[in-house]
């Protein structure tokens, strides 16, 4: 049934963005150190292993409210797959900085503060999530994560085979 636990190896992970510039997330996945790390600086990301999915939807929408409550910013309209991407992007643009930023020492220390106590939710603070500027859309296309195509066009394929 739709609202029991996934079955055959399928996940849902819901996604949604809060004033253009925050990205909340509701995931079926078991959370590794790894997704940990890749963590975007304006996040935030609650999963449940083994949610069927209308219960995964309902506790999505209970992320929002709190974010929402919490930070001030409404969920955005609009996100679909270019801007999923784009986001995506933006991400680990952000995780980029913060690893390169960082020694092997420090990274591996995170892993192991992880795996010592795994997490299955966190966000970035509220006070830091409440400062942001609202952001829409158009201005993440113009962005400089959007210099690069983020979708391929099926004639580009069957052109370069």
């Amino acid at each position: 049934s739709a609202a029991g636990a996934n079955q055959g190896g399928l996940h849902v992970s819901i996604m949604s963005s809060l004033g253009g510039n925050i990205s909340a997330s509701s995931s079926d996945h078991t959370v590794t150190a790894t997704n940990y790390l890749l963590r975007g600086d304006y996040s935030a990301l609650a999963t449940f292993p083994g949610m069927g999915v209308l219960q995964l939807l309902e506790k999505h929408n209970r992320l929002l409210a709190h974010l929402q409550n919490r930070c001030g910013k409404e969920p955005m309209f609009g996100l679909n797959m270019n801007r999923y991407l784009l986001l995506q992007r933006e991400r680990f643009s952000q995780v980029r900085k913060r690893l390169a930023a960082m020694n092997g020492y420090q990274i591996a220390a995170q892993i192991d503060a992880f795996e010592a106590a795994p997490r299955t939710k966190w966000a970035t603070s509220s006070v830091i999530l409440a400062a942001l500027p609202e952001r829409p859309f158009t201005e993440l296309e113009n962005s400089d994560v959007a210099l690069v195509p983020t979708v391929v066009q099926f004639d580009e394929i069957t052109r370069a085979g």
